[in-house]
């Protein structure tokens, strides 16, 4: 399979389209990464040793989230550009 310019270019205006559905996962994405820090700084004030395994598993969860919503919105994209061409 060859990589199309115009397939990507399709992709990409697929997604400009659909750009407030976009920002509102982005801004939600930066709310959960912004939230995710706030556990790990409880337990560095209260040194709570469970909880900390807790927020630290929360915070890398928290983080991963913009990562995979980036992902599934690429993947959303392409997957409309390719439809659109017939693939």
């Amino acid at each position: 399979m060859t990589f199309d310019v115009t397939f990507f270019l399709d992709a990409l205006r697929a997604a400009v389209l659909h750009a407030p559905q976009t920002m509102g996962l982005v801004f939600f994405s930066f709310i959960i990464g912004v939230a995710g820090g706030l556990p790990l700084a409880i337990v560095q004030v209260f040194h709570v040793p469970w909880l900390g395994l807790a927020a630290r598993a929360y915070v890398i969860l928290a983080r991963s989230v913009p990562l995979v919503l980036v992902l599934l919105i690429l993947y959303l994209a392409a997957s409309r550009g390719w439809a659109r061409w017939g693939g």
